[in-house]
């Protein structure tokens, strides 16, 4: 019997907390989704060693008799563990995952792992760039349909956490919906998903993967794991990979079931339009493409055009995904910090067709900026920042007015005076970089952005 099944069968047959005391769990990474993860498995009935190379990280985690934590480093305890669980942000590729895996140790991620506790359907959303707006329209729209929707995975909550919840209680009509970025899907084994949607692909986290082959490869696997996958055949990373790869009939191309018609979603089995991008709280023509997921994957649960469609009227953009921010001075303010790849920035540009003064920067995950200049049509200045700023300055310097401002901050007031002098219509944050050089995360990036704009209020 293998682990999974192993565990599966204790998990049913045994009550919560006396399951196996004997088996020793390692978690690598002490974040959020590591201490959910372990909260799981202490509840149970593991051994657990929680392991993270931080020596000043706040871990907030209950002492338990059944855990161990270490901090500082990953020692070698971990090859005594029957099991280790390794957190996203941590590579296969060091040294500890290297021994256990030599030592014949399964090493799982914590979505793998958090899936063998839970009966219920399971939706997983990957692509660069639109998940998280989607998992977040699913959920809506489920939540509207009467389920008990558990959002969670790679956009705030751990899946751990929510499967914990499930079963802290019985619900009538549980289902999990997932964000996963390419991290999550690189140790799944026996997960299993009833729909999978891989929504896109672009260059992105180049600086974990050894090629862009590798890392559309990872994303494309997530098929391997999944019931049905639907998958977009407009995009050309996806359908030369995608039909070398794989060839059954568990894969279905969005664009056979719904397409965008002119600022619409066009259904093809009906042959009518079902909503415009103008009924909806969301800018940008990508968001057809995320609407248009959500629609495939509701009617496959048999919800409703309606139900989706009131559902799709009421939802709310999420923070940071070119969140309007503020009207000042006949300046439009836009926040849109989660753009962390070039692809994401040029759908920003794409929803405008008004003059852009444009703030890039932070750390480059391996891009080239060179390929933003088709889409500068409407940007009339570029303000750059952070680690990554000079580099992007100097591409770009003989083909746009640009200015590197080191500090976040300073670069952001720089952009707002540029703006007010020069009667620009829109300031728009879409860094296309990683925040970590001056910012814990893209969230922490975006709330400042937001706190110097609404000061010129003052």
């Amino acid at each position: 019997m293998d682990i999974r099944s192993f565990i599966s069968s204790s998990f049913i047959n045994n009550n919560e907390g006396s399951v196996m005391g004997d088996f020793l769990i390692g978690v690598l990474g002490a974040g959020k989704s590591g201490v959910s993860c372990v909260n799981l498995a202490l509840k149970k009935g593991y051994r657990v060693i929680l392991s993270d190379v931080s020596e000043n990280i706040k871990i907030e985690i209950k002492s338990h008799k059944n855990l161990i934590i270490e901090k500082g480093t990953h020692s070698r305890k971990l090859l005594d563990c029957d099991l280790i669980v390794i957190s996203p942000g941590i590579s296969n590729d060091i040294s500890i995952v290297k021994k256990a895996i030599k030592n014949k140790i399964d090493v799982i991620s914590e979505i793998e792992f958090a899936s063998w506790f839970t009966k219920s359907d399971i939706i997983s959303v990957t692509g660069s760039n639109g998940k998280s707006t989607t998992v977040s329209l699913l959920n809506h729209i489920f939540l509207k349909a009467g389920y008990d929707s558990f959002l969670g995975g790679n956009i705030g909550t751990a899946f751990s956490e929510n499967v914990a919840h499930e079963l802290n209680r019985k619900f009538k009509k549980p289902i999990h919906i997932l964000e996963l970025s390419s991290f999550q899907i690189e140790n799944l084994k026996k997960f299993k998903s009833k729909v999978s949607c891989i929504m896109n692909i672009s260059e992105d986290h180049l600086d974990r993967y050894e090629s862009l082959d590798h890392y559309i490869d990872t994303k494309l696997s997530l098929v391997n794991f999944s019931e049905k996958t639907i998958y977009n055949s407009g995009d050309k990373y996806i359908v030369s990979r995608l039909n070398q790869i794989y060839n059954d009939n568990t894969l279905e191309d969005i664009q056979c079931i719904y397409k965008i018609n002119a600022n619409s979603i066009y259904c093809v089995n009906t042959k009518k339009d079902l909503i415009s991008l103008d009924e909806t709280k969301m800018m940008g023509c990508h968001n057809l493409f995320n609407i248009a997921f959500a629609f495939a994957v509701a009617n496959l649960f048999d919800i409703s055009d309606n139900v989706i469609i009131e559902a799709v009227r009421s939802f709310r953009p999420l923070k940071h995904r070119l969140e309007f921010v503020s009207l000042l001075n006949n300046i439009r303010y836009y926040n849109d910090s989660k753009s962390t790849n070039i692809d994401s920035t040029v759908k920003a540009l794409e929803s405008f067709n008004d003059s852009i003064v444009l703030i890039l920067g932070g750390i480059n995950k391996g891009f080239d900026f060179n390929e933003l200049i088709p889409s500068l049509r409407f940007v009339e200045k570029i303000y750059a920042y952070g680690r990554s700023g000079k580099d992007i300055t100097n591409n770009l310097k003989d083909i746009i007015n640009i200015k590197y401002v080191k500090n976040f901050k300073e670069c952001v007031l720089s952009a707002i005076d540029f703006a007010n002098k020069s009667r620009n219509k829109n300031v728009l944050l879409s860094p296309a970089c990683a925040s970590f050089d001056q910012f814990e995360n893209y969230e922490e990036r975006g709330d400042l952005f937001k706190q110097i704009v609404m000061e010129q209020v003052c």
